[in-house]
Order: structure tokens, then sequence, then C-alpha cells
């Protein structure tokens, strides 16, 4: 059985090929395909409208059930009454009138990390509840380190690349800020409100000024999520050459203050 792969779930594939293996005695081929969402939609659908018998499972995302749910199997019996395993809305999401066309083997979550270092050392005790405070925030600490000497320092990055990770992270604004998530479970158009409009402005206008200075930063519109994680590392590196720290030390955590929820994130 051939299977395609994406590069950072190598070593889960792996692991469950392996169990596999061991239950059915059928082996699993792996076969690396594009790292880029959009060129992997692309040539997924491509075998699939070839009717290539060269893959026999797909790594999809979790936005493609809709786009090629048509062309999947039913995989509602192999389950075997195992649903409550998973996460509800995923079985949810993955279900395509009314066939489970994916099954979930992985799931991520976005999360805003922070350096608890610079927060102290700019006096704040807390990371932001509010975008409004992160926007405050990552401006002033920006400016402080540049000042300091580190002229490319970033406050604050993220996926402002032209694809589908941008729209993720739209989807995360205007979300919590009771803008909806522009196509509501009912099959309601709902991103033509006042509150998302507001999202998308809080999004774009500080872009738009640091562009208008030609000092802003690359995230302003280029930022891929890989870029960003490079800066993550990178800023790893930089505390730990500042401060001699082993990295598993290093004071940057994960914060879960942008809440989804009703009177949230604002």
């Amino acid at each position: 059985m051939k299977v395609d792969r994406v590069g950072m779930s190598g070593k889960l594939l792996g692991q469950i090929s392996q169990e596999y293996f061991e239950e059915s005695g059928v082996r699993v081929e792996f076969e690396a395909t594009e790292m880029d969402t959009s060129v992997r939609l692309t040539k997924t659908q491509q075998y699939l409208n070839s009717r290539s018998t060269g893959i026999d499972v797909f790594e999809i995302d979790v936005i493609w059930p809709g786009l090629i749910g048509d062309q999947l199997l039913d995989l509602t019996p192999s389950m075997k009454g195992s649903f409550a395993d998973f996460l509800p809305s995923l079985i949810q999401n993955n279900t395509y009138t009314g066939r489970l066309v994916a099954i979930p083997y992985y799931v991520d979550f976005g999360l805003l990390y922070y350096r608890t270092d610079l927060l102290a050392k700019y006096g704040y005790e807390a990371p932001p509840a509010t975008w409004a405070e992160l926007e405050e925030m990552a401006a002033r600490i920006q400016a402080g380190e540049r000042e300091a000497g580190v002229a490319d320092f970033h406050g604050f990055v993220f996926h402002g690349a032209a694809r589908e990770g941008l729209t993720c992270a739209f989807l995360e604004w205007s979300a919590s800020d009771g803008g909806g998530t522009m196509v509501e479970p009912d099959g309601t158009i709902s991103i033509n409100n006042p509150k998302a409009a507001a999202a998308i402005d809080r999004a774009t206008a500080p872009a738009a000024r640091l562009r208008a200075r030609r000092d802003g930063p690359a995230w302003a519109s280029r930022f891929t999520w890989q870029r960003t994680a490079e800066q993550l590392v990178r800023a790893c590196a930089e505390v730990v050459s500042a401060n001699d720290r082993p990295r598993e030390t290093l004071d940057l955590v994960p914060a879960a203050t942008f809440d989804h929820a009703g009177g949230g994130a604002r």
C-alpha cells in the first residue's frame, strides 16, 4: 500500500505504519509530497481525476473533504463504532454528504507564543488578552529592541502570505471578534458584517502603515508559516545566546489568552 506523506508527519506515519504492518502483514510505502498545501491539493486532484493507482491513501488537509469528497471512499464501516475516540468536530468536518471520507490521525491548534523575558523587560506582567493589546505591546517591544540595536527585530509574526494560512489567521481574528467564520454551519455566508470588517481593518491597517514607512517586517505581506517558524527558532537562539541557558528552559511558552468564545479577544 502506498501513502503520500507530508514532511513533518513522516515520523508519526512511520509509527502508525509499523503498527499496521504488525496487525495486518501489509507493508506501507511512502511517497513524499509537497509541503505547500495549494500545490499538494492540485496534485491530489490530478491523481484522483486521472484515476491513478499510484497512491492508495492520501494525507489531506482539513478543508479538503468538500473539494474532493466525491472521489473518496466512505470510511464509516472502517470505524467500527470508534467515533467516540475522536473530537466530534473533526468527524463532522470529515463527513461529506453523509459519508465519512477522512479519518483524523493528528490535530493541531493555533497558539500565540510569547517571550516572557521581553514582556518583563518592558514592564508587562501578562501576555496580551486582546488584539488591541497585542498590537500595542508588539509595537512597543519592536521599537525598543530596534533602538537597542536589533535592526530587524519583529514584534509579531504570523502567516501573512496570500495562501491558505492567511485565511486561517483571518478566521481567528473574525471569530474571536464575533464576526463569524465566513460560512456558518448552516451554510449561511456571514462574512459581510461589521465585526468581520473591523477584523480585516485591524489586520491590514498596521501592515499598511509599516509598508508605507518601509521599515516594517516581511510578515506584513510575505511570511508563510514556515518563515514564521524560522523567526520563532531564531528568537530561541537569541535568548539562549544572551542568557547562556539550555534551550529546554527557555522562557518561550504558549498563551491561551485569545478566547474564541463570546466576549473573548477584541
